[in-house]
């Protein structure tokens, strides 16, 4: 920044003209004993209008002064320069001598970052469009193609992908005003208007992110809770009103809820059934207040869920997740339900941690590690940051418990609703299904699924209507006796891996004796096991 030395010389005026004189040694003997003490009394003058625009941040800028080549010749001054500029970078005002344009240009530039900056001053300030207006001097790409009847400013903020920005005012460096002072009080008014934009497009930059501190609020579409557990029933699900009571008061009370049971019993089908019942929405409807997040094994980190910065594009790459993040602050009566399906793939409180961490704090902000208070997405929008964790959000968490899962840790489960998923309700699940069931059959299954449920392995009601779907398929009893048995091989199987109790595997060849291919495959595990201590399906 310039300090004013009150020995320098008052500005009367630029003599910008040996700039394009072919003598190279007059040419900067010219810059370096004319010209350039010329600028540095232009820019006191700019120094002393600044302190007087922006009294408060005139501090938090820089003047400096700026000399450009004549190409090819790098050792050949063709165009000198005032900059003013402050921190985060990215724009300036300029003020130019364009010896080879004979042009003097005071102007306003832009990086392409800052047009989403410059998007929202437009929205909420409409002196700056009219002051935006009386530049003479606008470059930006493609500012002559498409509908030039619309204001160059909206064409721009508006663009498919930002570019760089330069706009402002010139005068011909052969108008007789640049040698005299005048010339100084019409470079300060020009300065004065440009500063006071890009002061307004910084402060959106640098202002922090809106804080959030919503109070507990009372959804004005969430219907009671007997219409939920109506509209649950409705549409097919097989599930006790008390587990449905248990999870909606929970999530009105800490909205994290974790269901526990295993494979098939209908967890991730109950946290879309209640997003739905919470919207009214149709059942084979879609739902844009419900997203279901597959949670992947490799996911050690926030970004994997939230998304993440991309440096070289200068853009957020955001994820479904953050999208409806941001569509929640937007509809703050709205309840929100986000389903974790098999959440323990992976460890919660790595990918959580700041989702977590903003629930328990005052404010509420995620921090999604851009540097800035505001980021561009990849489809143009602008996100910011740090990120209000509305309060409109249900978070809904799924998990098993098998070889492939991580334990849930108490970390977690201090601060969830853990609700552990019924058995199967075989005759619930009986009266539901619409086509006739061999008694037989039937209670061959029942037999089964006590033995298994014993073991922690029971049939869930994916394998129930999977079973029978094909078996519902068949041409005769003989052949639906085939498929069966065929279905039921199959099924057993993989749900008796690792078991190694021989009483057991007696329990279930005495269930099937009456179904040949599954009654010969349990022998051969059964066989297997005595001979080697293990059975490997």
């Amino acid at each position: 920044m310039i300090t004013q030395p009150p020995q320098r010389p008052a500005f009367t005026g630029l003599t910008p003209g040996q700039l394009d004189n072919p003598d190279i040694a007059q040419r900067q003997a010219h810059y370096e004993q004319v010209l350039h003490p010329q600028l540095v009394a232009l820019a006191d003058m700019m120094y002393a209008q600044g302190e007087r625009t922006l009294p408060k941040r005139w501090s938090l800028y820089t003047t400096s002064f700026k000399q450009q080549p004549r190409k090819p010749a790098p050792d050949q001054i063709s165009s000198a320069y005032i900059v003013i500029d402050r921190p985060p970078r990215g724009g300036g005002i300029y003020v130019s001598i364009d010896g080879p344009a004979q042009q003097l240009v005071v102007a306003l530039q832009l990086a392409p970052r800052l047009r989403d900056a410059l998007r929202r001053l437009l929205a909420v300030d409409d002196q700056v469009a009219a002051q935006l207006a009386t530049c003479t001097d606008v470059r930006f790409r493609g500012v002559n193609q498409g509908d030039t009847t619309t204001p160059w400013y909206e064409r721009y903020v508006n663009q498919r992908r930002p570019s760089p920005l330069l706009c402002g005012f010139q005068r011909p460096l052969s108008d007789p005003e640049v040698a005299t002072p005048a010339i100084g009080e019409w470079i300060c008014r020009h300065v004065d208007i440009l500063l006071a934009i890009h002061d307004a497009i910084i402060q959106q930059v640098v202002a922090p992110a809106p804080r959030i501190r919503e109070a507990s609020v009372a959804y004005d579409t969430a219907p009671a809770l007997e219409v939920i557990g109506q509209r649950i029933a409705q549409s097919g699900v097989i599930m006790p009103e008390s587990v449905i009571r248990q999870m909606h008061l929970s999530l009105q009370q800490r909205p994290f809820v974790i269901l526990a049971g295993p494979p098939g019993v209908g967890k991730s089908l109950l946290a879309r059934r209640y997003a739905d019942a919470l919207y009214g929405a149709d059942s084979h409807g879609d739902n844009p207040a419900f997203l279901r997040v597959a949670v992947q094994p490799d996911w050690h980190h926030a970004r994997d869920i939230l998304g993440y910065y991309n440096a070289l594009a200068d853009v957020f790459q955001p994820t479904p997740l953050t999208r409806l993040l941001l569509e929640a602050l937007r509809k703050p009566r709205q309840p929100f339900v986000v389903c974790l399906d098999e959440m323990n793939l992976a460890r919660p409180e790595y990918y959580l941690a700041p989702i977590l961490s903003a629930s328990e704090s005052v404010d509420r902000l995620i921090d999604l590690g851009i540097p800035g208070h505001h980021a561009r997405l990849s489809d143009g929008e602008s996100i910011p940051n740090p990120l209000p964790l509305a309060r409109n959000i249900l978070w809904i968490g799924t998990v098993n418990q098998d070889e492939s899962t991580y334990d849930v840790t108490p970390r977690i489960l201090d601060r969830m609703h853990l609700i552990d998923m019924p058995p199967v309700d075989l005759t619930a699940w009986r009266a539901s299904w619409p086509h006739p069931i061999d008694t037989r059959q039937w209670q061959t299954v029942v037999t089964l699924q006590r033995t298994l449920t014993s073991v922690e392995r029971p049939f869930g009601y994916r394998t129930l209507s999977d079973l029978w779907g094909i078996v519902a398929q068949a041409d005769g009893a003989t052949q639906a006796d085939t498929l069966f048995d065929e279905q039921l091989r199959q099924r057993l199987s993989s749900r008796l891996k690792g078991q190694r109790s021989l009483a057991l595997w007696q329990q279930i060849g005495g269930a099937v004796v009456d179904y040949p291919l599954t009654a010969q495959r349990i022998t051969q595990l059964r066989e297997q096991l005595q001979r080697s201590g293990f059975a490997q399906p």
